[in-house]
């Protein structure tokens, strides 16, 4: 697994952690499901790794984010 590839694996980490924490919904990119899925590498292209939220789930994960990660992560 390249650098990149570790990289994207410990943010949907933090993420996945901070949902499961507020119970809060999301869903994986479809190329980033297969993947994980069929244990194959993830992806080359960063698109590709995106995380999918409702639109009140997305405001409750921006909420949860801000008041428990460190001052030095950005939300994009």
């Amino acid at each position: 697994m390249e650098r990149e590839q570790k990289e994207v694996l410990t943010l949907l980490k933090e993420i996945d952690a901070l949902c499961r924490k507020h119970k809060i919904t999301y869903y994986l990119s479809p190329e980033l499901t297969f993947c994980a899925e069929k244990k194959k590498e993830l992806p080359q292209n960063p698109l590709c790794g995106r995380v999918l939220m409702k639109m009140p789930d997305m405001l409750r994960f921006a909420e949860a984010f801000a008041q428990e990660t460190a001052p030095s992560r950005v939300l994009e």
